[in-house]
């Protein structure tokens, strides 16, 4: 581990949001204020969005453990980068079985990176069923309750991304979600001109990987990557609302967008972070009503 690692942590990676800069170093970012719920548009530096200060740093009484550069950095940017950019330059039609999964590996990590997963990813709270479940598998008591209440002294998410990281590679300790990602359809979609959003929650996922599957990603502001469980209702929509679904689906869960200019203000403002809190049902009526406004203006 380096001596000096980066304080600031990108859940997307500079070398994702640079297609949507302007000049290589800034793009322009849009997000709501909490105090009152405008939406402010302004430049924003590749070095200050999408990232948060330590946010894979787990500070325990005895020492610091930090996956950005002992994990996420060698294992998910380095070669995510390579598959990234052969995505961007070519059609994922000509990639074969191994690029197919080293790029779902990638998609699968932008997800489970961003701040929301790591949440999740937190298992202090079931640290006390863990611990009796331990015990009940035969270990000693005293060992168990040590190790649970040092654990409970640092916040576990960047310790167990480290863990998932590393299972996506080996499956060591199960499936890798990964297998199910590259297992759907994956078709790619690109437009003759700068129609597509970025966020700061990229990877659009509905539905499991092991299961039906929806997952929508902009890799640049003119082509899409759709792995879908079923391609029907996107194919059944017009070629020139595709652009917009996929739009919706960025802006989702996201709580600001990223664009090259700032024509895309009156879009982002109406749909970002509008499936926060939706069930999947309520997810689908809302992304059909929109459509459905499209197609049917002024009804």
């Amino acid at each position: 581990m380096s001596d000096n690692p980066p304080k600031n942590h990108h859940y997307v990676p500079r070398h994702f949001l640079k297609a949507w800069s302007f000049d290589g170093k800034k793009l322009y970012r849009y997000k709501l204020q909490p105090w009152g719920g405008d939406l402010e548009v302004q430049k924003a530096s590749l070095d200050r969005v999408a990232s948060e200060h330590d946010l894979y740093t787990v500070e325990f009484p005895d020492g610091r453990f930090e996956t950005e550069t002992s994990h996420v950095t060698p294992q998910v940017d380095v070669p995510g980068f390579k598959v990234l950019e052969r995505a961007r330059s070519s059609s994922v039609c000509e990639f074969d079985a191994e690029d197919l999964r080293e790029l779902a590996n990638y998609v699968v990590l932008l997800e489970a990176r961003n701040p929301k997963i790591l949440k999740i990813m937190d298992i202090r709270p079931q640290l006390s069923e863990i611990a009796e479940q331990s015990i009940r598998d035969g270990l000693k008591k005293a060992d168990v309750d040590h190790v649970a209440d040092y654990l409970k002294l640092g916040n576990l998410g960047p310790v167990s991304l480290g863990l998932f990281i590393k299972n996506e590679s080996d499956g060591r300790y199960g499936k890798p979600f990964a297998e199910g990602l590259a297992s759907v359809e994956l078709r790619e979609y690109e437009f003759d001109s700068d129609r597509l959003l970025c966020s700061n929650y990229p990877a659009a996922r509905w539905g499991k990987f092991d299961g039906e599957l929806l997952l929508v990603l902009a890799i640049t502001p003119r082509k899409a990557l759709v792995y879908s469980s079923n391609n029907r209702l996107i194919e059944s929509i017009p070629d020139d609302l595709k652009a917009v679904l996929f739009n919706l689906y960025t802006l989702g869960k996201a709580e600001e967008a990223y664009y090259i200019d700032g024509a895309m203000g009156d879009f982002v403002r109406a749909h970002l972070g509008w499936a926060v809190d939706q069930t999947l049902e309520e997810s689908r009526e809302y992304v059909v009503s929109i459509l459905t406004s499209y197609l049917s203006p002024g009804i």
